[in-house]
Protein backbone atom coordinates (compact mmCIF):
# COMPACT_ATOMS: atom_id res chain seq x y z
CA UNK A 1 0.00 0.00 0.00
CA UNK A 2 2.49 2.59 0.85
CA UNK A 3 4.80 2.03 -2.43
CA UNK A 4 1.50 2.39 -4.66
CA UNK A 5 0.48 5.57 -2.67
CA UNK A 6 4.30 6.84 -2.92
CA UNK A 7 4.58 5.85 -6.71
CA UNK A 8 0.95 7.78 -7.37
CA UNK A 9 2.41 11.24 -5.52
CA UNK A 10 5.58 10.66 -6.98
CA UNK A 11 4.60 13.58 -9.52
CA UNK A 12 4.11 15.73 -6.17
CA UNK A 13 7.45 14.99 -4.33
CA UNK A 14 5.20 13.66 -1.30
CA UNK A 15 6.23 10.85 1.37
CA UNK A 16 3.20 8.52 1.94
CA UNK A 17 3.52 9.99 5.85
CA UNK A 18 2.98 13.27 4.12
CA UNK A 19 0.02 12.11 1.87
CA UNK A 20 -1.56 10.83 4.89
CA UNK A 21 -0.92 13.90 7.23
CA UNK A 22 -2.40 15.97 4.80
CA UNK A 23 -5.21 13.96 4.44
CA UNK A 24 -6.00 13.57 7.80
CA UNK A 25 -6.62 17.12 8.26
CA UNK A 26 -10.33 17.02 7.00
CA UNK A 27 -12.53 16.40 9.56
CA UNK A 28 -15.72 14.89 10.17
CA UNK A 29 -18.17 18.08 12.16
CA UNK A 30 -21.00 16.58 14.13
CA UNK A 31 -23.37 19.24 15.59
CA UNK A 32 -26.84 19.21 16.92
CA UNK A 33 -29.39 21.69 15.84
CA UNK A 34 -32.94 21.31 18.16
CA UNK A 35 -33.82 17.69 17.61
CA UNK A 36 -31.60 17.32 14.50
CA UNK A 37 -28.37 15.52 14.22
CA UNK A 38 -25.89 17.34 11.28
CA UNK A 39 -22.69 15.58 9.75
CA UNK A 40 -20.74 17.82 7.55
CA UNK A 41 -16.75 17.84 5.92
CA UNK A 42 -14.34 20.75 6.29
CA UNK A 43 -13.78 21.85 3.23
CA UNK A 44 -10.36 20.31 1.15
CA UNK A 45 -7.83 22.55 0.36
CA UNK A 46 -6.33 22.47 -3.28
CA UNK A 47 -3.58 19.73 -1.76
CA UNK A 48 -6.05 17.19 -0.95
CA UNK A 49 -7.78 17.36 -3.95
CA UNK A 50 -4.29 16.98 -5.73
CA UNK A 51 -3.88 13.61 -3.14
CA UNK A 52 -7.35 12.27 -4.39
CA UNK A 53 -6.71 13.15 -7.98
CA UNK A 54 -3.69 11.46 -7.88
CA UNK A 55 -4.66 8.65 -6.08
CA UNK A 56 -8.17 8.19 -8.34
CA UNK A 57 -10.25 8.46 -5.76
CA UNK A 58 -13.27 11.02 -5.00
CA UNK A 59 -13.30 13.10 -2.61
CA UNK A 60 -15.04 11.69 0.55
CA UNK A 61 -18.25 12.81 1.18
CA UNK A 62 -20.92 12.67 4.31
CA UNK A 63 -22.59 10.05 2.41
CA UNK A 64 -19.30 7.95 1.96
CA UNK A 65 -19.01 8.32 5.64
CA UNK A 66 -19.21 5.90 8.51
CA UNK A 67 -18.73 7.66 11.47
CA UNK A 68 -20.43 6.28 14.47
CA UNK A 69 -23.60 8.52 15.96
CA UNK A 70 -22.60 10.88 19.05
Amino acid sequence: MTVFFELRLKPLKMTFERGVEKLRQMHVIDWKSGHSKHKSLTAATAEQLEIFKKLEVPKPTTKSLVVSDF
